[in-house]
């Protein structure tokens, strides 16, 4: 569960994200206090992902079995990566502020893994798999596994490491591993197993469930087709609310989302 209070004037906001079985989580976040769209309140989400997932990676170095990730190890930026409709949409945002230069060339990298995934016959396959939803038994594994076999590096990728960290998805903050690094290059080698981190909450998985006002139907899509769909993004409406309470209602289906497992 998550309580909001004012914890000074103006937009410092104190939250408890409470778990089952665990201690609570104290969350000391910059929230707009006006009303806001869920694009708007993305950073304070990011903050609260930043937090919880690193309390996880503290309690496993304690424990012995650390992450392993690393600057520089950008190997899983080569998997399909599900992203909210919304931090898709902020993303395309973001590339379209870049600078003349930078933008072009982050706006080819788009196009190319568009340009591959039509080659491959993915492309479409992918559009409507999120479009009809990847709830079904083995609907998202199966298009990993295809998505993979594509090669398609993330276009915010560049020298191996994340040229957006500041921005990037909550799944992106979400996912690490304790395992080889190596074995990363090989998550679909029959008998590879990767040592997934598992953290209390799937907060990406919440973010897609939700609209900024409710919860609703998971509503993702591939990172790589944030660009390419960014028209059909712009065109939807998202409802305002004021930014402490839509943090508390994010918290709260947050709450309820634990992650799956491995």
């Amino acid at each position: 569960m998550a309580h909001g209070s004012d914890s000074a004037p103006g937009k410092r906001q104190v939250f408890v994200l409470g778990f089952a079985g665990a201690p609570a989580l104290r969350l000391d976040l910059d929230v707009p206090p006006g009303p806001v769209t869920i694009l708007e309140l993305l950073p304070a989400i990011r903050a609260a992902a930043d937090a919880l997932f690193g309390r996880t990676t503290e309690a496993l170095a304690a424990a012995g079995t650390p992450v392993t990730c690393g600057p520089g190890c950008g190997v899983c930026c080569n998997q399909l990566v599900p992203v909210s409709r919304e931090e898709a949409l902020a993303l395309a945002r973001f590339v379209r502020g870049l600078p003349g230069p930078r933008r072009r060339a982050v706006e080819g990298r788009f196009r190319q893994a568009v340009a591959g995934l039509e080659e491959a016959g993915l492309l479409a396959r992918l559009i409507e798999s999120f479009e009809r939803g990847i709830h079904k038994p083995g609907v998202l594994a199966a298009l990993q596994r295809d998505y993979w076999a594509v090669g398609l590096p993330c276009p915010f990728l560049e020298q191996g490491s994340c040229s957006v960290h500041p921005v990037r998805p909550v799944i992106c903050r979400q996912y690490s591993v304790t395992s080889d690094p190596a074995l990363c290059a090989r998550p679909f080698t029959p008998g590879v197993r990767l040592a997934e981190v598992r953290h209390s909450l799937d907060l990406a998985g919440a973010l897609a469930a939700f609209d900024g006002g409710r919860a609703r139907p998971t509503a993702a899509l591939p990172l790589t087709l944030a660009l390419l769909l960014e028209k059909k993004l712009e065109a939807g409406r998202l409802p305002k609310v004021p930014g402490p309470e839509m943090l508390s209602r994010f918290l709260e289906l947050a709450s309820r989302f634990a992650s799956p497992p491995r």
